[in-house]
């Protein structure tokens, strides 16, 4: 398979500490950021291919339901990919497949982290059923999908839901020392910490391809308190990542995310229960393939000047809570593409309404 992903990175406010019997790392300044983009951009060649090659040819590219459409900003056209129907010439309901992969880690020094018993909770968060947005009453990713576009979706049924999601065995994983380890968070929890490049180029490969699911479902891997690391034991954790992966002919391509249930004794309360799935579904419906492009903005000091439309990085952090559930606040279209107005319900280039202007321009990446 070839892949493209997008991951949610957070520099953890202190080191982490070590299991009982490792190495102490030394103290280590960080700041909540988002990793450098520009490093998960160059692996989506798989997937423009794939959509070159379906320009190009009768057959149909299986995956999950999405529409193009585009925006011009400064002069320059821009194209852009996004799970649904398009909401500018379509009011109706587009229902996306869905599963859910378990997976329980176990870690060379014996500790076991098993996502299995929040499986239940996931199920009945805002993710997958309906709760009171100022969009609707619906799931939260339509609820942003709706507000993001108001111009055209106030008074319509214009929806992009999540089917209930089906729940696969759980999918056991043995870390070995060299691409995993145990540690103590910051908040006094117990977290396992993968390698990420373990993790992408042979836990999710293996897993997809073991569970033969179909193209056009949403495949979502659940862990329990287990961050990334590209390095183990440096300070920046990833939460969670987005990805897609093509067969090598280019006919299919599986869309998936990954994120941990966090307690609230491992990481900050915005990334806690399905705060950074959250995050994950959300930029998965703006940018399911990892191919946007947008005109490269930066929210110093976390995000330098970058162009992707990644819609949770620019206000990572930014929380509410709905129905007992912490969700993040999600970036519009209108912010990225400089849109004045906002076609984002109220005028608003946020859900949330963080930001009351488009970035200003910076160099590109």
């Amino acid at each position: 398979m070839r892949a493209a992903l997008l991951g949610l990175c957070i520099a953890l406010p202190l080191p982490l500490l070590p299991a009982r019997g490792a190495e102490p790392s030394p103290p280590v300044d960080s700041q909540v950021r988002f990793s450098s983009p520009g490093r998960h951009r160059a692996s989506s060649v798989g997937v423009q291919g794939a959509f070159a090659r379906r320009r190009s040819r009768s057959d149909r590219l299986r995956t999950v339901p999405y529409f193009e459409d585009t925006f011009v900003s400064g002069g320059q056209t821009y194209l852009y990919r996004m799970v649904g129907q398009n909401p500018k010439v379509s009011a109706g309901r587009t229902m996306v497949r869905d599963v859910i992969v378990p997976l329980r880690f176990v870690f060379a020094d014996g500790q076991v982290f098993d996502a299995s018993s929040t499986i239940r909770p996931l199920r009945r968060s805002p993710l997958f059923r309906p709760a009171p947005f100022t969009s609707g009453v619906t799931q939260y990713a339509d609820a942003i999908q709706r507000a993001e576009f108001w111009t055209y979706t106030q008074g319509t049924n214009y929806h992009v839901l999540l089917r209930r999601p089906t729940v696969t065995a759980t999918a056991v994983v043995h870390v070995p020392a060299a691409d995993g380890m145990t540690a103590t968070s910051q908040f006094g929890g117990a977290i396992g910490v993968i390698r990420e490049a373990f993790f992408v180029q042979q836990i999710v490969p293996a897993v997809l391809t073991r569970l033969h699911l179909s193209p056009a479902k949403l495949a979502i891997l659940w862990s329990y308190n287990v961050d990334l690391q590209e390095q183990l034991g440096e300070a920046t954790a990833i939460l969670g990542e987005h990805g897609a992966d093509t067969n090598q002919a280019g006919t299919k391509m599986w869309t998936w995310a990954w994120a941990s249930w966090h307690t609230g004794d491992t990481t900050q309360d915005a990334f806690t229960d399905v705060g950074a799935l959250s995050h994950e579904i959300a930029e998965w419906c703006n940018d399911p393939f990892g191919s946007n492009v947008v005109p490269p903005w930066e929210v110093l000091p976390e995000y330098p000047c970058n162009a992707l439309l990644e819609v949770g990085d620019p206000v990572v952090g930014v929380a509410f809570s709905e129905n007992g559930y912490h969700l993040q606040d999600e970036a519009f279209l209108s912010w990225f593409a400089r849109q004045v107005p906002s076609v984002g319900m109220g005028g608003r280039y946020t859900y949330l309404g963080t930001f009351t202007a488009p970035p200003p321009i910076c160099s590109g990446p």
